[in-house]
């Protein structure tokens, strides 16, 4: 009687790795969904009381899209640093950074009581917050990835990309909690500062989970030391990595997250600040969606990394692309109907399946493309690059593109459908699979 193959077990060192790589995931995401679902909010009316409402939100929106412009600035010096120093030191860093810009959010001043200070300050804080998350996620993926057997990488670091789920429950669930808790007009008053308060519980859990960690086991033989150091030397997997941080590689990292960006923030923040402003769909319903989003998609993203190690990574993506290309119209045409039901089935279908599957198959795809001298900025670099032009401007472009055609969704729809083409050539041109590890 033949027995059937199992994967190998995971290690405590692999175990230690995700779970670090997540709550670091959980940080930035708890941050940027704060911010998200602020600048759908709650940001127009605090900080730019004297604009009209479309343009009010347009401009709230490019508040969040800024953050997003020191992002490829924080992947690239970061990214250095963690290619030159270490994994580690740069993972506690990003934290640290994160935390404290997003806890000062909570004592700014609005515009009624600063002026024009207070939009220049909410921008400063956001450019602090994009460059440490410049490097955070990327840093997870390549971590967690250079720490795992093989044959798990994508399941393990696919607990980061799912990680950003879970940061987005949390910050939605806090922002739910105080809208029902509060009598109405407290959330403007005070009530928005809250959550951005209790940023630095989050950060403290990451720096606590993330101090226990060493150094990954492939920089380290790429360092040629047992410690971490300064890395000038060529790596000890030279031969497996060859191809490996090409042109090819890095046009595939800039195209391939793409549709997770793009389509996660047309998702969860735009969708948001639509369904509100044109469909009289009341907050708590729209918080409602995206609390069911993210828990939902918590669970599938995990599946889709298991998924990603039996077929391998770029096929998921490919997956996870065809169905935000085929879902992006009828996902705006439930949201115009207006009814509460329909848009929170449409907010977490489209999540928990279509950008499930990217994110949860992006952490091993992603640092397959690269080198282990390289792999840090490589990954860093690449996707925030697409993060500062695609992803991040996505919301503002949407409603500016829905505020030129009268107020329909469909130019929103035909951007969704060309983010997930550029997200398929992206896939399509790997040639790698996984990071190639060195021996024990």
């Amino acid at each position: 009687m033949t027995s059937t193959p199992t994967a190998p077990r995971v290690g405590a060192a692999a175990r230690r790795a995700a779970v670090a790589g997540g709550v670091g995931s959980v940080v930035e995401w708890y941050d940027y969904g704060l911010y998200g679902i602020a600048a759908a909010l709650y940001i127009r009316p605090l900080f730019f009381s004297g604009a009209s409402e479309l343009t009010g939100t347009l401009l709230s929106l490019a508040t969040f899209a800024v953050g997003f412009v020191a992002r490829p600035v924080g992947g690239i010096v970061l990214g250095w640093a963690g290619d030159r120093w270490g994994r580690r030191p740069v993972l506690l860093f990003t934290v640290v950074l994160m935390g404290i810009a997003t806890t000062l959010m909570g004592v700014l001043p609005t515009a009624a009581t600063a002026g024009v200070l207070a939009p220049v300050l909410l921008v400063a804080l956001r450019l602090v917050q994009g460059f440490g998350a410049g490097a955070e996620l990327a840093g997870a993926f390549v971590y967690v990835t250079e720490s795992a057997p093989p044959s798990r990488q994508a399941f393990l670091a696919s607990f980061s990309s799912a990680a950003t789920s879970v940061g987005l429950l949390l910050s939605t669930a806090v922002f739910a909690v105080l809208e029902l808790a509060l009598p109405d007009g407290d959330m403007l008053a005070y009530g928005w500062r809250i959550p951005f308060l209790l940023s630095a519980v989050v950060v403290i859990a990451a720096l606590v989970a993330r101090s226990r960690i060493e150094e990954s086991a492939a920089f380290r033989a790429a360092s040629g030391s047992s410690a971490a150091g300064p890395s000038d030397a060529a790596p000890s997997d030279a031969a497996d990595e060859t191809g490996r941080g090409g042109a090819r590689s890095w046009v595939a990292g800039l195209l391939a997250p793409t549709a997770v960006g793009v389509g996660g923030y047309v998702t969860s923040v735009y969708a948001i600040s639509y369904v509100t402003s044109s469909q009289d769909v009341s907050a708590g319903v729209a918080l409602l969606g995206v609390l069911l989003l993210a828990a939902v998609s918590a669970v599938t993203c995990v599946g889709f990394g298991a998924l990603a190690d039996r077929v391998g990574s770029a096929r998921v993506f490919l997956g996870g692309t065809v169905f935000l290309a085929a879902f992006a119209f009828p996902f705006f045409a439930l949201l115009q109907a207006g009814d509460p039901v329909l848009v929170v089935v449409a907010l977490v279908v489209n999540y928990a399946i279509g950008w499930a599957a990217c994110a949860g198959a992006q952490g091993k795809f992603l640092a397959g493309l690269f080198g282990t001298r390289h792999r840090f900025a490589g990954v860093a670099t690449t996707r925030e690059l697409n993060s500062a032009f695609l992803a991040g401007p996505a919301p503002f472009v949407a409603a500016a593109l829905t505020g030129a055609v009268g107020g329909s969704p469909w130019p929103v729809a035909v951007m969704v459908i060309a983010a997930a083409a550029l997200t398929a050539v992206g896939a399509a041109l790997s040639r790698h699979d996984g990071v190639p590890l060195p021996p024990p």
